[in-house]
């Protein structure tokens, strides 16, 4: 609809030269030192606000007109990338650019080193008069997950990107780092209570709506592939691996477990992850090297997640179950993982 002047070209890396005009195109040339892959958007007529956080600079990239999301994302990206820096490491980057994009359906986010693209789905007042009472009664819901989700996209810098991991052959490595930090920040930023409460209803609630919609119980040190579903992936990956993680943290403490996490940060960076290179250095931190094997055999190899997590009886759903279920059926519309609190 628009012109080549019209759009905007995003990347990880930053321009080394001004766009030249040649014809009806337009040429640039970007740079981008020690990334794992190089992120390239193409948006048309698109709107930036920005914040400097510390050596980085956060760019929120947003269509005209989604101005009050924009700068929520931008409150959350940067709250987050404080919080990471100083608990595992500074980020390296010195720009980190949140896009928002028409993301195929199935996604929640996308992110790539100094990039991270999030649905245009986010990008919504659930709480307007324009909403049908279902989606505006549950605003505040939808909110906390989406705040969710971005600590995670976030946190994925520094657990897959800078540390990098074999996301095929083992998830459970970047997913269970991820998904931890995301829980640091709730708790970093709005108090312990919160965090609880980020821990009791979206991470537990993930696999307990599996549960509730069918899904068996798994074990969570599997290749990718064996998850047919993203429902399935997030109730056994990425729950799993986050309380996995906070079981290690209540072993060893707070200061601990995140000198832990600062030492693999400072090790690993620029490098592959495995998932026993994980555990060795779980285990070296432990003053108890049975319990802490013992932690990785239940939460990864055993199948207790009804034990452990909780499994809530369908007689126990309150009644207004037929909402939720609505809300999620409006969800599924614009990709499945955008929708998995519910």
């Amino acid at each position: 609809t628009g012109g080549v002047d019209d759009l905007q070209v995003l990347t990880s890396g930053r321009m080394v030269r001004s766009p030249s005009r040649e014809g009806r195109t337009r040429a640039y040339r970007f740079i981008g030192e020690a990334r794992r892959a190089f992120a390239l958007a193409i948006g048309e007529k698109l709107r930036m606000e920005e914040r400097q956080v510390g050596r980085t600079l956060v760019q929120s990239w947003y269509r005209d007109g989604d101005q009050d999301e924009a700068r929520r994302v931008l409150e959350i990206v940067a709250g987050a990338l404080s919080i990471y820096r100083d608990s595992f490491g500074e980020y390296p980057y010195e720009t980190l650019r949140v896009v928002e994009f028409p993301v195929a359906a199935g996604y929640s986010s996308i992110d790539l080193p100094g990039v991270i693209v999030l649905p245009r789905a986010y990008y919504v007042d659930f709480g307007s008069s324009r909403m049908s009472g279902v989606i505006r009664e549950q605003a505040d819901v939808i909110r906390a997950s989406f705040e969710l989700n971005v600590a995670r996209a976030v946190a994925s810098q520094w657990w897959g990107r800078v540390v990098g991991t074999d996301g095929e052959r083992a998830p459970f490595v970047a997913e269970s780092l991820a998904g931890f930090a995301a829980i640091l920040y709730h708790e970093k930023r709005y108090g312990a209570a919160l965090g609880d409460s980020i821990v009791r209803q979206y991470v537990r609630g993930a696999y307990q709506a599996y549960r509730i919609l069918g899904g068996t119980d798994d074990e969570g040190e599997q290749p990718a592939k064996e998850f047919d579903r993203s429902l399935q992936y997030a109730a056994i990956v990425q729950t799993k691996g986050a309380l996995m993680m906070l079981a290690f943290r209540e072993m060893l403490g707070q200061e601990q477990f995140l000198s832990v996490l600062r030492d693999i940060y400072r090790c690993w960076s620029g490098e592959i992850l495995s998932g026993e290179q994980l555990r060795n250095s779980l285990l070296s931190a432990s003053g108890d090297t049975r319990a802490a094997r013992m932690i990785f055999q239940r939460w990864l190899r055993e199948k207790r997640g009804d034990e452990d997590i909780g499994s809530p009886e369908l007689s126990q759903v309150p009644a207004p179950v037929s909402k939720i279920r609505a809300l999620g059926r409006i969800f599924l519309r614009i990709g499945r993982k955008a929708a998995r609190p519910f």
